[in-house]
């Protein structure tokens, strides 16, 4: 029905095997990869061990989290592509506009802290 996506390996991560993607998941091995996952903190790991393939196989969250440390700066970029890809990340607030900030119209004016 649809295609999913083959994208180069992210940046960092090239020198892992001889073929290095990303691939695509299907919603619901997105949602398989995050609920395998032991921890909360450990979700966006998972689905990018399970949408990164070194020599056809998933570099796996166990994978993700031994690999070397100095390639720390190329696994932070990668989990902040795949949470954008995949959605995983709040919307940005508008400029101008807090994040946590009610429009204007929907605030409370009443009392704030420490007022009577």
């Amino acid at each position: 029905m649809f295609e999913l996506q083959t994208l180069p390996a992210p940046a960092g991560f090239e020198k892992l095997g001889q073929v290095v993607e990303f691939h695509e998941l299907a919603y619901c091995d997105v949602k398989a990869a995050m609920n395998a996952a032991p921890t909360a903190s450990e979700r966006l790991e998972a689905v990018l061990g399970a949408t990164i393939l070194v020599d056809g196989a998933p570099l796996g969250l166990e994978g993700v989290q031994h690999l070397p440390g100095h390639m720390l700066g190329a696994i932070g970029s990668a989990l902040e592509f795949v949470a954008d890809y995949y959605g995983l990340v709040p919307k940005k607030p508008a400029a101008g506009e807090a994040a946590n900030e009610a429009p204007a119209t929907q605030r409370d004016e009443g009392p704030r802290m420490g007022e009577a």
